[in-house]
């Protein structure tokens, strides 16, 4: 038996403009350069639906998480 999967890389990728905050140069006396674009709820979202246990449909317990990493 074979088994296969598809993952739309549209859904996989972050949108540009997610991609733009979280990586934009940030400068000194800038009003929001101290400000973490991982705190921006919309980012937070945007991270979760391109998370891998999102896009094939499971999540890993953290006990299987970490026997997956030793392994």
């Amino acid at each position: 038996a074979k088994a296969g999967s598809f993952v739309n890389r549209a859904d996989a990728a972050l949108p540009e403009d997610i991609r733009e905050k979280i990586t934009r140069r940030r400068r000194a006396g800038e009003v929001d350069a101290a400000l973490d674009p991982l705190a921006d709820p919309e980012v937070k979202a945007a991270i979760a639906r391109t998370r891998f246990e999102m896009l094939v449909g499971f999540q890993l317990t953290e006990q299987q998480l970490a026997y997956n990493v030793t392994r």
